[in-house]
This record gives structure tokens, C-alpha cells and sequence, in this order.
């Protein structure tokens, strides 16, 4: 299967994203105040796909992943939203934004 159009750019991103983060935090908000995490949040609703699919494909594991499916709310609004602060790891963002989707279609 090939990677979705600009994948690797948003891998690269979030690459950027732990370098440039703290490396002795665990903190996953330490690692989104940078060019990195901005340059993915600037390509707006067209990253959602790419990114949920990095996910769905283990593309992306651990901070990486995290950092994607926060990336996901984020561009979307909705990082307040009640289904998101439920969640601890991304797996379950990814779970709660299957459902936060499908209640507000």
C-alpha cells in the first residue's frame, strides 16, 4: 500500500516534533511549541486523513502517535472537547474521535 500524498512530510514533522521536544520530559505538550508541530497543524482539515491513516496503519507509534492524534483535535477545534480529556493514550483518541465524528456528522 502506498503512504497517503505528503505522508512523509508529516512523518517528518512529527520526527521534528520529539527532536525538538525535551528529551528528559514526559509531557507530550512539551513536544508540541515547535515549527514542527505548527507545520502540520497549518496544512489544516487536509492532514486529518493522512494522519488518522498513519495511525490506522501503525505508521506511527508511541510520542509520534500521540502527537498525531492530538494533532487531529487540535486541527479540528475541538481539543476542549469532553471525549478528549477522557483519553490517555492515542489509541483512545483515536477511538473517541471515531466516535466524537460520528455523533456530530
Amino acid at each position: 500500500m502506498q503512504n497517503p500524498p505528503g505522508s512523509r512530510s508529516h512523518m517528518e514533522n512529527l520526527q521534528g516534533c520529539v527532536s525538538a521536544g525535551d528529551i528528559n520530559s514526559s509531557n507530550p505538550f512539551d513536544y508540541m511549541d515547535n515549527e514542527y508541530y505548527e507545520n502540520i497543524k497549518s496544512l489544516g482539515e487536509d492532514a486529518i486523513p493522512v494522519l488518522l491513516e498513519g495511525h490506522q496503519s501503525e505508521q506511527y507509534s508511541g510520542l509520534m502517535d500521540y502527537l498525531a492524534m492530538y494533532l487531529v483535535w487540535d486541527i479540528s477545534g475541538n481539543t476542549d472537547a469532553k471525549e478528549l480529556g477522557q483519553c490517555e493514550n492515542a489509541e483512545q483518541m483515536y477511538d473517541a474521535w471515531i466516535e466524537f465524528e460520528m455523533e456530530n456528522l
